[in-house]
């Protein structure tokens, strides 16, 4: 294989795990929503995480403070 044809093939791998990352994500946000144990609060420029009343992220980016809260919540559960 030539050098652009394993470039293609190593971002295409790159993408399709990014978006089964995203997924994943956005479905532990859904299910955390429905089952009413997450809140999402703006304060003072900052989004706020709270996951079952515990403040697990904050930051200005909602997306940032999401995948923060995400990987704190696996991360304790691997506890």
């Amino acid at each position: 294989m030539n050098g652009n044809i394993c470039l293609k093939m190593v971002q295409l791998q790159a993408a399709a795990h990014a978006n089964e990352q995203d997924a994943t994500l956005w479905r532990w946000f859904s299910d955390q929503m429905e089952e009413q144990t997450m809140n999402c609060e703006r304060k003072k420029g900052d989004w706020i995480i709270c996951v079952a009343g515990r403040e697990l992220a904050r930051d200005p980016s909602f997306d940032l403070a999401v995948r923060a809260a995400h990987l704190l919540c696996r991360a304790l559960r691997a506890l």
